[in-house]
């Protein structure tokens, strides 16, 4: 599971229900989870891993894990970290310009801030849309005795756990 040297790694972080989880993708072999017009999350190996609860759990600590799979059915969010996957994340979200404004998305435990891009000039089809990227974002976990927080250029929304959008000033 550890990642070939001679392949392309990107440092990512997945923010899921309960936990960040910071590793190593496979960017040739993983690189379409940035260019998802309508799946849910997927199923993601990532090398390297390191994992914080993001709320006040008593979850063991781990230095570095050699390689984890982080399921899809709980990821809230995936944010591309070195120059290469942000690059890479955002030269695809062409699809998604037809619209964007500031937004506060609710998902999971989680309040996501930035600029949302839409894929319609009409954002009645945002209950549709599984996933949605966001530019210069901040997050904050709303759990109590949670310190998480977090900025990013770039974040891409996996819309199983969106509870609410609203736009802000």
């Amino acid at each position: 599971m550890l990642l070939d040297p001679q392949k392309t790694s990107w440092l990512v972080q997945v923010l899921t229900l309960h936990y960040l989880i910071d590793g190593y993708l496979d960017g040739e072999r993983d690189k379409s989870i940035f260019r998802l017009l309508d799946k849910e999350g997927v199923d993601l190996p990532l090398a390297s891993v390191q994992f914080q609860p993001a709320g006040n759990l008593a979850a063991p600590m781990h230095a570095v894990v050699p390689w984890t799979m982080v399921f899809g059915q709980n990821q809230v969010a995936l944010i591309p970290r070195d120059a290469a996957a942000v690059a890479y994340a955002v030269q695809n979200i062409p699809a998604y310009l037809k619209q964007s404004f500031q937004a506060e998305v609710y998902a999971g435990p989680y309040v996501i801030r930035g600029k949302l891009l839409c894929s319609d000039s009409s954002v009645r089809v945002m209950p549709t849309q599984s996933i949605f990227p966001m530019l210069d974002v901040e997050v904050t976990c709303l759990l109590a005795g949670s310190k998480l927080a977090l900025k990013a250029p770039y974040l891409m929304v996996l819309a199983a756990h969106k509870e609410l959008i609203a736009p802000v000033g």
